[in-house]
């Protein structure tokens, strides 16, 4: 089961997503730097869950 979730799972995309999630969070951060990083934090928690969802609609 584990090795058909690795072998159908779309790299390309998951790897450009992530990678451009990054930039955009490492942008985020500096920017909020003389905030208290409100904004970095709501974008942060929201990556986590649709990334979680991502990972969970692969694997199902």
């Amino acid at each position: 089961m584990k090795s058909k979730i690795l072998k159908n799972m779309d790299w390309g995309v998951l790897i450009c997503t992530i990678l451009l999630v990054t930039i955009g969070l490492i942008a985020l951060f500096s920017t909020t730097r003389s905030s208290n990083y409100d904004a970095f934090i709501k974008q942060l928690t929201w990556f986590r869950n649709k990334y979680s969802f991502f990972i969970s609609c692969n694997i199902y």
